[in-house]
């Protein structure tokens, strides 16, 4: 099976562990789990991957992991007639499976089925009786808990779970119409043929009243056998985008709560190349120690250790890099790295991780860093004095801080599949990646990207939007959006706690509209441009905020073209241009008017917002395009006043 390459982004988001894709020759295939990760081409795991090390302790705190590891880039051996270079890490491969495992041949006179194994690597597999090409077939098996199987073809066309043929006389036929019912499958066994009209949908339909039921494998493991799960099949095309709904978690680095601790002396203490080191002394010393252990190893009673921090200092250069900081600087490191004396925050021990009130706690802590100065490695921030902006800027928001650098980091830890929803805890999620579990904790590890860029953040004024929220037409609005979502997913007025509430939806397709028109303005691609809500109405984490970012640069983020358009004499003209832009859209009032009634967008959620005024790229958007308005930003041509914004289209 020739490779096919893939983007270190799209192993965390697209084709993560657990996923289809399809090769350049067509070829269907399921990504490996993490344990078959940084193996070289003899199968063996590889000792350094220092290299691929990502430390975002903030997020690994979050997702119970000791760090991040960067998706193995494949390279080649350095040509020879380059001198002094040592090549490392050579022709490292992410491994795929193929999958479905069941083929049909091309012959239309033979249709002959067979099942090939998942470590099959022909591109083109022929028909044991004609010799013809096979082709894999079109469906395939998923469960809700991420389960993933192939058709059952042979229960299924003996509509029974425990059919009397054992399959292997099995043939997929066509009759020419262009539908999944001028398909069909036939058993020559006993002659019994059933179409795929009904193949489709939550549950397998075997028999009148009877699903199939899960069996529980793992397929991307390469496991034959299955864990216990009492869900039901559901059959899917395996090119539907319900097959996979990567599950990652997103954080912008900000710096550790204890101030006194240097962000440089910290990124020495969390390099790999000093973690076997850090682990020794925490086993060898039988007491505190202080900045003074490193300074001078005389003091060092415990000679074992002491001749090994000796020997680590010439390879770690350990007194040299420490020289530069303080006392204190190195102290507060020791306290929290060796002594073990961190105290571990409240809000991420207790409260269950994917809540809301949790990723409210989580993102509070860059909100209120966002509303300062901050000059430090990766996190560079600039609030502007609102008093410097035009009236109608200074109306809205309380806020607008330049980011000039930001690093996000995105990581993978889990996947589900037929809906886009959190049916697991954490553990059960990450448990899913791999198959052998890791006891060693320092030694767990997700997969992660990283990249560094800048942006716009934005602080609407809470006591305005206090008051809007109370509206009658405001509440009215999003009981209109309650009752489109519910019915469209088949749920009761109880399973409401998914919901967001005005203020989210406002602040959403606000962020929404000021991308589309930034994406002008400012020279970025659309997919270029993301964003990050901070909406809460908790009393400890109010937020109101927007951040509007790009991490298209390299380490060193972007080229500040983003940051030029936060500026006063700038943002004015964007914000006035966007406002009018969302107050009528292409389609109007078909827009307006359906969004009115029946709804419109994934699961019936937006009201008015389709793809000519309000949807932005998947990549861009936090929330699959789901629960936008823009009658909530700017009214509607009716009523302006209904919008946060709306009186203000009349001055236009």
């Amino acid at each position: 099976m020739t490779e096919s390459p893939l983007r270190r982004a799209q192993l965390i988001h697209t084709f993560g562990v657990g996923a289809l894709y399809v090769t350049n020759e067509k070829v269907g295939l399921i990504g490996a789990g993490l344990d078959f990760w940084f193996q070289d081409p003899d199968g063996k795991n590889i000792n350094d991957r220092n290299e691929f090390l990502i430390s975002e302790r903030r997020l690994a705190k979050r997702l119970n992991v000791d760090h991040f590891m960067k998706p193995p880039d494949y390279r080649l051996p350095i040509k020879s007639y380059v001198q002094n270079s040592s090549s490392k890490n050579l022709k490292i491969r992410i491994p795929f499976l193929r999958f479905p495992q069941w083929h049909y041949c091309i012959n239309r006179k033979c249709s002959t089925m067979r099942r090939l194994m998942l470590t099959e690597n022909t591109n083109k597999p022929k028909c044991l009786v004609c010799n013809t090409r096979m082709v894999q077939v079109p469906l395939v098996s998923i469960c809700e808990d991420g389960h993933i199987d192939d058709f059952p073809w042979n229960e299924f066309v003996h509509r029974t779970l425990t059919p009397p043929c054992s399959g292997d006389k099995l043939k997929f036929k066509f009759t020419g119409v262009p539908s999944l019912a001028g398909q069909s499958i036939y058993c020559e066994g006993c002659n019994k043929r059933r179409t795929l009209a009904t193949a489709l949908g939550k549950n397998i339909s075997i028999e009148k009243g009877v699903a199939f039921p899960c069996n529980g494998r793992r397929t991307w493991l390469d496991e034959e056998g299955g864990e216990s799960c009492n869900k039901t099949y559901g059959g899917s095309l395996r090119s539907s985008l319900k097959v996979y709904f990567s599950k990652t978690a997103k954080s912008i680095y900000i710096p550790e709560d204890n101030s006194n601790i240097n962000p440089e002396l910290e990124d020495i203490f969390l390099d790999r190349s000093w973690s076997s080191l850090i682990t020794t002394i925490k086993g060898l010393v039988g007491e505190k120690i202080k900045s003074n252990f490193f300074r001078d190893f005389s003091t060092i009673n415990n000679q074992v250790l002491k001749g090994i921090i000796e020997s680590q200092n010439n390879i770690l250069n350990i007194k040299d890099r420490l020289a530069k900081f303080t006392d204190d600087e190195l102290n507060s490191c020791i306290d929290k790295y060796i002594n073990n004396e961190e105290a571990l925050s409240s809000d991420t021990s207790e409260l269950e991780f994917g809540t809301e009130e949790e990723e409210d706690n989580y993102r509070s802590k860059e909100y209120k860093l966002f509303l300062k100065t901050n000059n430090i490695k990766n996190f560079e921030t600039k609030p502007i004095n609102i008093n410097n902006y035009e009236s109608i800027i200074s109306k809205y928001f309380k806020n607008i801080t330049l980011v000039h650098k930001l690093v996000e980091t995105s990581a993978m830890y889990g996947f589900t599949r037929k809906e886009f929803q959190e049916n697991l805890r954490l553990e059960e999620y990450k448990n899913k990646l791999r198959l052998y579990p890791i006891s060693n904790f320092n030694e767990t590890w997700l997969p992660a990207t990283q990249t560094a860029g800048e942006g716009i953040f934005l602080e609407i004024k809470p006591d305005l939007l206090e008051s809007w929220e109370q509206k009658s037409e405001i509440i009215e609005r999003m009981g209109i959006i309650k009752s489109n979502y519910l019915s469209s997913v088949g749920k009761s007025d109880e399973d409401t706690n998914e919901l967001p509430v005005a203020r989210k939806v406002l602040l959403h397709t606000l962020s929404h509209i000021l991308i589309n028109q930034l994406v002008y303005d400012c020279g970025y691609g659309a997919s270029s441009l993301k964003e990050r809500i901070y909406s809460s109405l908790n009393e400890n984490n109010n937020m109101s905020g927007i951040l509007i970012y790009t991490v298209g640069g390299d380490s060193e983020g972007s080229m500040g073209g983003l940051v030029r358009m936060g500026r006063p004499g700038f943002f004015e003209g964007t914000f006035k241009r966007a406002l009018i832009k969302s107050s009528w859209c292409s389609v109007d009032p078909v827009c307006s008017e359906i969004g009115s009634s029946t709804g419109q967008g994934p699961n019936s959620s937006n009201l008015s917002a389709c793809h000519n005024c309000a949807l932005v790229p998947e990549t861009s958007c936090e929330m699959f395009n789901s629960f936008l308005d823009r009658t909530l930003v700017t009214g509607d041509y009716k009523n302006r006043s209904i919008g946060f914004m709306g009186e203000e289209i009349k001055n236009f």
